[in-house]
């Protein structure tokens, strides 16, 4: 059922499967579990552990569809973490003659399988070859660059003959790690000439592998291409010195399902931790939360890394750096962006007796009460400081991605905010 529906729901990105499909998609679920009577608790708990699961197979036909066509798949192989494999996964579904051989082509291409590259290029016929290749001009080929090398390879036309820029082996690893192909990625670094590799990969990180900053965008394999180059380079490299890499490797700590060992490694690695790098794994653990991640509990996350930061580093996050004014201003506007506005002073009202318990929140359908103690968490441990938010909100500044996130955090009214900060802190 899950495949269909997503299959149905067409090919948003991760940004469709946390915005809108997911919401959908659960209330068919409770509704088909409601109707043959399981009771509420156990509703939750099938949907706590359908998410992940959920999210897995909207990630893999987001992978597929756009490069292959294949948008859905009934033979998922699955790791015993609930993962979905998709090598193996890839070596089915070439061998499932039901598809179309060229979208099975097309897979074997993506996953750079040399035999079944060649056995099934054998299979199909000349009017189908021709759609994969333009002779004599690569630029009047629409076909992705991956699949274009395979099919001039298997056919031998020398490397001169497919022009230099496009298809060399260097810009085609670089061509992979940018769009996330695993598979490419480790045959096309081992194409390069040894004494390339170190420098290539260091330029990776500068340049192509953008996309690892943006959480809510990583659909492909751009964390486990990070973490494959890293393990490639030698542990005395010098190319890396600007490359904090531990940062990089908690962060596949936030990854279903590993979410559990994420504060077992901060620990045992916490005495190579710059303030940087808490400042960062901090904004990490929050965008997961704020961007609609239902595969861990990323409050109680954040709460028990932040029990565990010393206190040097707490001050650093307050007041130093911009990731507290961040963190706090984001979760204020996601869920409580009432607080700026002119006219609503009834919300308001609402708010401050439940913030200041003078009502049963659970009571209340305005607010999620674990947003509520959030917020009241960050204000009492002064993630972000009121000096910090008079810092920061009254000027626009370099380098603060206010647009990314579509709003604007400076030049807000703050008065209500400002008192509900006094409140708690019992400052009035």
């Amino acid at each position: 059922m899950i495949g269909r529906f997503h299959k149905t729901n067409g090919n948003n990105g991760n940004f469709g499967f946390l915005d809108g499909q997911w919401k959908r998609l659960r209330g068919k679920v409770r509704r088909k579990l409601n109707q043959i009577g399981v009771p509420d608790i156990i509703i939750d708990i099938v949907l706590e552990n359908l998410w992940p699961i959920s999210f897995e197979i909207s990630k893999w036909i987001v992978y597929h569809v756009e490069d292959t066509g294949i948008d859905c798949s009934s033979n998922f192989c699955w790791t015993p973490q609930a993962k979905i494999d998709y090598l193996k996964t890839a070596e089915i579904l070439i061998k499932n003659e039901a598809l179309d051989i060229k979208k099975r082509f097309k897979l074997a291409c993506f996953y750079c399988l040399d035999s079944e590259v060649r056995s099934l290029w054998e299979q199909m016929g000349l009017s189908e070859k021709r759609s994969f290749f333009v002779r004599g001009n690569l630029k009047k080929s629409n076909q992705n660059p991956i699949v274009l090398y395979w099919t001039y390879f298997i056919q031998e036309v020398p490397i001169d003959y497919w022009g230099s820029k496009a298809m060399n082996h260097t810009q085609l690893f670089k061509y992979a790690v940018e769009n996330g192909y695993l598979s490419a990625t480790k045959f096309f670094l081992g194409k390069l000439k040894v004494s390339l590799r170190n420098r290539m990969i260091s330029n990776c990180f500068c340049i192509h592998l953008h996309k690892l900053y943006n959480p809510k965008y990583i659909v492909k394999d751009h964390l486990t291409i990070a973490c494959f180059l890293i393990c490639q380079l030698p542990s005395n490299y010098q190319g890396m010195t600007h490359f904090n890499r531990l940062s990089l490797i908690f962060r596949y700590f936030l990854e279903w399902p590993i979410q559990k060992q994420f504060m077992t490694v901060v620990n045992r690695l916490r005495h190579y931790l710059r303030e940087r790098t808490f400042g960062e794994l901090l904004e990490g653990i929050f965008e997961k939360d704020i961007g609609g991640f239902k595969d861990h509990d990323y409050k109680e996350l954040f709460m028990e890394f932040w029990h565990q930061i010393p206190e040097k580093y707490k001050i650093y996050v307050r007041t130093e750096s911009r990731v507290g004014y961040k963190i706090f201003m984001k979760f204020v506007k996601e869920h409580f962006g009432f607080v700026f506005e002119e006219n609503s002073f009834a919300i308001k009202a609402k708010f401050r007796a439940i913030v200041f318990q003078q009502e049963i929140s659970e009571n209340v359908t305005y607010f999620e009460k674990e947003n509520v103690d959030f917020f009241k968490f960050l204000v009492r441990e002064r993630v972000t400081t009121k000096s910090s938010i008079d810092r920061f909100s009254y000027r626009p500044f370099m380098n603060f991605p206010f647009q990314e996130y579509g709003t604007q955090f400076f030049n807000l009214p703050l008065g209500e905010l400002m008192y509900l900060i006094d409140g708690i802190l019992e400052i009035v």
